[in-house]
């Protein structure tokens, strides 16, 4: 049971900030944009998602990747 409760918090909290910065790119950048800061978020969102990708392929070319628990 305390296992499961570390992992709601864990969720949780991943869960408050994404919803932060999803908060902040829409009021920040879409209603009121900038064009000073348009170049340094879209390179920003470029590079986080090219490293999300790649670790993901990483995870995926693994031989044990099917062999984790969670699976």
């Amino acid at each position: 049971m305390h296992g499961r409760t570390v992992a709601a918090v864990g969720v949780a909290t991943i869960g408050c900030l994404a919803l932060v910065g999803v908060y902040g790119l829409v009021f920040g950048v879409l209603v009121e944009p900038s064009g000073e800061l348009l170049v340094p978020v879209v390179g920003t969102l470029a590079v986080t998602a090219l490293v999300v990708v790649g670790l993901a392929a990483l995870g995926a070319r693994s031989k044990r990747w099917r062999k984790n628990p969670y699976w």
